[in-house]
């Protein structure tokens, strides 16, 4: 049996890969270790009428070009995102939204800090033009660093013709803000510690690092590529939780003529002459392709599928020096009814994330903990009441409660 293109899990990103290569003509197969596709995008019923995304809350991070390629809503995915980006708490009970149209939130903002409330709109302006910049070169394939060709570059051209375009000035600023601490670029903007500490979350979450480790800029903005969303990170909702999203993709691979296979783990990759050309499975089967992509991390990759007798030594040093240390942990409630709130909360305060990282410094302390491999005695917590907008998701008048919470590191 033999394939163009053979990838090695159905997590999201590869049963994303997995049907542009399909709709571009190829011959795809999908190994997936679980009985399950989905990966951390996956959704089960782990209580009886309720279904319950496992991992990821959303899908904010899915192009909106990926998307209409492979007519994902004409499939039945109905994105939605709430009028509320976030929602952040204090434990003396304060709070403040982020709402998704900043200039709401700016009237909010006021109440805590006029200065805080003139700048929002300047600092959404320039986050979301430079995580425009992010995400165009996120969408590019780096060139080789010999001998690149024309073609090849001249993507890359075109991007910085777009960052020169923005005038020295602003251009100066992005090159100079990408390897800041987030702590650091959000403290030259505001002085309210909780929009401060909302707006950071996303560049630490699923990180080790805190708020002031550098380059955590860069992720803020990373998280912003996915489209606007009133200067917090990029949110798309599935109705009906993320396996309908899981069970669209599939659906796309399937009628481009792409194959999975599932409860199929790939024991390694066949590698002949320095290139990959195919695997073997765990039963023994071997199955030949003109290309391997694996959706597993560096180090199972290269040191466990592949091997390193098959790598130059100098290659296998770099791999092994990546960490990989997780750092969430997650709890999901069923519950009766909706939790209890401050009568000055809304239910559509309610609607986006909420969360628990009162300052910068609370956030900092949280990171120390995991660096010594101790949980977080005051955690972050990141949490979404999707029932309050998808009432499909629980029995009636029930409701999920979803928590991940940072620093648990494993």
């Amino acid at each position: 049996m033999s394939y163009d293109a053979l990838i090695i899990g159905a997590g999201h990103n590869g049963l994303v890969a997995a049907a542009l290569l399909a709709k571009a003509g190829l011959r795809v197969l999908v190994c997936e270790r679980r009985e399950t596709p989905g990966g951390l995008a996956a959704a089960e019923a782990l209580f009886p009428g309720f279904r319950v995304n496992l991992g990821a809350d959303d899908a904010g991070l899915l192009l909106p070009e990926v998307i209409r390629e492979l007519r994902l809503t004409a499939r039945g995915v109905d994105f939605y995102q709430p009028p509320a980006a976030a929602l952040a708490l204090h434990s003396e009970g304060q709070s403040l939204t982020l709402w998704r149209d900043a200039a709401r939130t700016a009237e909010t903002l006021a109440r805590h800090s006029s200065a805080d409330a003139r700048r929002f709109p300047d600092f959404v302006e320039q986050t979301a033009r430079f995580a425009g910049l992010i995400r165009q070169a996120g969408r590019l394939t780096p060139p080789p660093l010999k001998e690149a060709s024309l073609q090849e570059g001249w993507p890359w051209l075109r991007l910085g013709t777009r960052i020169r375009g923005l005038g020295r000035r602003e251009m100066m600023e992005f090159l100079r803000i990408l390897p800041l601490p987030v702590g650091e670029y959000l403290e030259e903007w505001f002085e309210t510690p909780l929009l401060k500490a909302a707006l950071a979350a996303p560049a630490i979450l699923g990180n080790p690092p805190g708020p002031m480790a550098a380059g955590t800029t860069l992720m803020m903005l990373y998280h912003q590529m996915g489209g606007a969303n009133g200067g917090f990170k990029s949110v798309r909702f599935v109705k009906g939780g993320m396996g309908t999203l899981i069970r669209a993709l599939e659906t796309a691979l399937r009628e481009h003529g792409g194959e999975i296979r599932t409860g199929c783990p790939v024991n390694r990759i066949r590698v002949e002459d320095g290139r990959a050309v195919g695997v073997e499975l765990g039963d023994g089967e071997v199955i030949s392709a003109r290309a391997v992509l694996s959706t597993a991390d560096p180090s199972r990759t290269f040191l466990h599928l592949v091997g390193a007798p098959a790598l130059e030594p100098r290659f296998v040093r770099k791999v092994r020096n990546i960490r990989f240390r997780g750092v969430t942990a997650r709890m999901i409630l069923a519950l009766d009814g909706l939790p209890a709130f401050p009568e000055s909360i809304t239910e559509a305060e309610l609607t986006g994330y909420i969360l628990v990282c009162p300052d910068l410094l609370y956030m900092e302390r949280a990171a120390d903990d995991a660096k010594y491999g101790r949980i977080s005695r005051h955690p972050c917590l990141w949490m979404t009441i999707p029932t309050l907008s998808d009432p499909s998701l629980a029995p009636p008048g029930k409701h999920l409660l979803n928590i991940t919470m940072q620093y648990a590191p494993y």
